[in-house]
């Protein structure tokens, strides 16, 4: 059962008087359950129901929801990268006979025994043709689910455009991304974007109280509003401490504490800590300028005082720089001393003042 404020997305999309076009772009904020919306569209277009009853993520009974529901529906397709699909348990297609297999397993992104890829490589695109040069099984539409659409190399990007350009017929191409301004114009102008708002906050606590999170405020405020990224977190008990260590850091910056405070994170992921940061610098820009926070509501008096004779344009800089590493934090030549390089110039910015 989809959280209510996808349940409202979801109803717009598939509307009865709504045209399905072929190529359907979902976005929105990280985090707030873009990839179990996209889902239940599937379920819904593949559902061979009446439309009353497939409008809510399909009926659950006919042929077509048993098979997708099972994993084997012939007419989807899941595309990934490697990364996402083992962290999310998604398993490949078996065989149904009709000797496609490899291409099949391919597009649905196989488990690899190398380091897992992060992008969505031309081979998973290539390996799609088979599935869109054959009719439909069912009679109604072929659908290639893809996410996410960051994740294309150049390559692959351009072989989806190509694919996009001339869809095959009764095929529908469902893509979700969470920043559109990352993503080719020739491939946004080719797609029906769909907006899905990030929950109004009363909305997203009650849903996370009811799934047992305790402390639901926090955790959500922490992870920006988005509901689905704040039940990942809740359930991580290390990452949640490591947060509040690390954040008591921030809360006081020192130079003599930083490189102690890099060998202490050192074997987190890199771009876990740059997050980090930029939501704490986010919240003490915010503070400087409108006296208000976003990510850290409890250490809304520590931020103040922190910010009270700060440069704002110190505090600029050293979040364009946190932006400027996020980009490649991937791939650190030496994460550890990359961490300790950002803590002493997060501690010189916090000690810039006003004159």
């Amino acid at each position: 059962m989809l959280p209510p404020w996808l349940d409202a997305s979801l109803e717009k999309i598939v509307a009865p008087a709504a045209r399905v076009p072929h190529a359907l772009l979902v976005y929105g904020q990280a985090g707030i359950g873009k990839r179990d919306l996209g889902l239940a569209l599937v379920r819904s277009l593949l559902c061979e129901a009446e439309p009353a009853k497939r409008a809510r993520g399909g009926c659950g009974a006919c042929p077509s929801c048993l098979w997708f529901d099972q994993g084997n529906h012939p007419d989807f397709r899941h595309v990934t990268s490697e990364a996402i699909a083992l962290q999310a348990g998604i398993e490949t297609i078996d065989d149904d006979g009709d000797g496609d297999d490899a291409e099949r397993q391919e597009a649905a992104t196989p488990r690899p025994k190398r380091a897992p890829s992060k992008e969505i490589r031309i081979e998973q695109i290539r390996a799609l043709h088979a599935f869109l040069s054959v009719a439909t099984h069912r009679g109604r539409y072929r659908i290639v689910f893809l996410h996410p659409l960051e994740a294309l190399n150049e390559v692959a990007s351009n072989a989806i455009l190509k694919m996009l350009e001339e869809p095959p017929p009764e095929t529908v191409f469902i893509l979700l991304a969470d920043h559109v301004g990352r993503i080719k114009p020739t491939i946004l102008s080719r797609c029906r974007k769909i907006l899905v708002p990030t929950p109004p906050r009363e909305m997203a606590l009650e849903w996370l109280e009811a799934q047992g999170v305790t402390d639901a405020d926090a955790v959500l405020a922490a992870s920006g509003g988005a509901p689905f990224a704040a039940l990942r977190t809740s359930t991580d008990e290390d990452t949640m401490r490591l947060h509040r260590q690390f954040v008591d850091y921030l809360a006081r910056p020192d130079a003599d504490y930083a490189l102690a405070t890099a060998e202490a994170f050192a074997k987190l992921a890199p771009a876990q800590i740059v997050a980090w940061m930029q939501q704490w610098l986010a919240d003490c820009i915010a503070m400087r300028m409108a006296t208000r926070v976003r990510y850290h509501p409890a250490h809304s008096s520590t931020i103040a005082a922190l910010v009270q004779r700060s440069r704002i344009d110190a505090l600029l800089t050293m979040d364009q720089r946190l932006a400027s590493i996020r980009r490649t934090v991937d791939h650190p030549l030496n994460a550890k001393l990359m961490l300790e390089t950002l803590l002493l110039a997060y501690a010189d910015a916090m000690a810039a003042t006003a004159a």
